[in-house]
């Protein structure tokens, strides 16, 4: 299956992380490989600015961000359960 590149603080929120302060500079090129229907969801969970305060890594996406909130976090468990089951064709 084919991955896609995102960026866990997304680029668009750069300005904004950087005059906040909310990262350093080093974590601002951080990225994880997902599939791209992983990568939609992603996007849909949050906007650009919660994504970068609250959705910053791998493991805080699986635990439904900074301060854990139990929709999301649901929300992920719900897709990481589907999106397991499903049989991906290879085109």
């Amino acid at each position: 299956m084919p991955l896609t590149y995102h960026h866990l603080i997304p680029k668009a929120a750069h300005a904004r992380v950087r005059k906040r302060g909310w990262h350093t500079e080093d974590k601002l090129n951080s990225v994880a490989w997902l599939c791209r229907a992983c990568h939609s969801f992603v996007h849909r969970l949050a906007g650009n600015e919660e994504l970068a305060k609250s959705f910053y890594t791998v493991e805080l996406i699986q635990v439904g961000g900074v301060e854990e909130d139990v929709e999301k976090r649901e929300s992920v468990e719900g897709w990481v359960k589907w999106v397991g089951g499903v049989r991906w064709k290879s085109r």
